[in-house]
């Protein structure tokens, strides 16, 4: 037996001695075979969930793929990352950092990040583990059937395993060891800049580009939030909008009655006590820029 079986015997026994059932024991003899990366749990999931405001059906589905994952020999668990956003988006980069800390730190061999408005089929995660590389996400489609002006990669459909540059975060295995040089400092930012192109543009600097599995999919219910310039130009309209109707209920409608109303009684106050004249214009300046 030459030095290198050896070896890999007595890896072998050491990893079976640690191993509680025997699917595990295969799993862990078949990588040890194939000289794939050992694990002392092959294809143990953290599902991490981005907040816990779940869409109709969306929560039921992520727990229905979880249970066939556990059905089918393998380790997992799912968690909601607190909401620490203040306002939209502007945290969701600490709640991906929180989960993929929790993965390493917990000694889980994958992570799956999911939005709370995903409709995964209960047998997807177990087909993307199989897959065997470090990102991975299904196919996203859109509940509405459109686009969205998605500008990121566009792949067919069963076209199998397909290299890209980015693609949406909506539902994407890590490999948990893609994040330990990212250990101590954090691989997420929380500026809404800081967009799936960006992120996917550092893992690349780092030797890793994401797969898309064309042959499974994962719909998604409501629309994302990109391109960026469509939701900052939402964002200014709900805010202008907001100032508009906070505008109207202390000062009154668009037709300045209450304003007009006010400056002349101002003015009949001036006209009748000349000697308050400059006090009072100081006094109702913030009134004058009003008219």
């Amino acid at each position: 037996m030459s030095e290198r079986k050896t070896t890999r015997r007595w890896r072998t026994v050491q990893a079976n001695r640690l191993v509680e059932t025997e699917h595990k024991t295969a799993l862990i003899n078949e990588r040890l075979d194939s000289g794939d990366t050992t694990h002392l749990s092959p294809f143990s999931t953290l599902i991490a969930a981005m907040g816990n405001y779940w869409a109709p059906g969306s929560l039921e589905a992520v727990h229905a793929m979880a249970q066939h994952t556990f059905d089918s020999g393998y380790e997992v668990c799912v968690i909601e990352e607190h909401d620490r956003c203040y306002n939209d988006f502007d945290a969701i980069g600490i709640m991906r950092n929180m989960a993929y800390q929790r993965a390493i730190r917990e000694g889980w061999e994958y992570l799956l990040y999911v939005d709370n408005d995903v409709l995964p089929e209960p047998e997807i995660l177990v087909r993307l583990l199989h897959r065997r590389v470090p990102i991975i996400t299904p196919l996203i489609s859109y509940a509405d059937g459109d686009e969205h002006g998605q500008a990121l990669a566009s792949v067919g459909k069963d076209q199998g395993l397909a290299m890209v540059g980015s693609y949406v975060i909506s539902f994407v295995l890590f490999r948990t060891s893609v994040f330990l040089p990212w250990a101590l400092n954090p691989f997420w930012q929380d500026a809404i800049g800081a967009d799936e192109g960006y992120h996917f543009s550092k893992l690349e600097m780092a030797g890793h580009r994401p797969f898309v599995d064309t042959d499974v999919e994962v719909v998604v219910q409501s629309a994302p939030h990109f391109p960026l310039d469509d939701v900052l130009d939402a964002r200014r309209t709900r805010h202008f909008a907001k100032a508009t109707a906070m505008a109207e209920f202390r000062f009154g409608s668009a037709s300045r009655e209450f304003v007009e109303a006010r400056n002349a009684q101002v003015q009949e106050h001036w006209a009748q006590n000349p000697q308050h004249d400059a006090p009072v214009k100081a006094s109702t300046a913030w009134r004058d820029r009003l008219s």
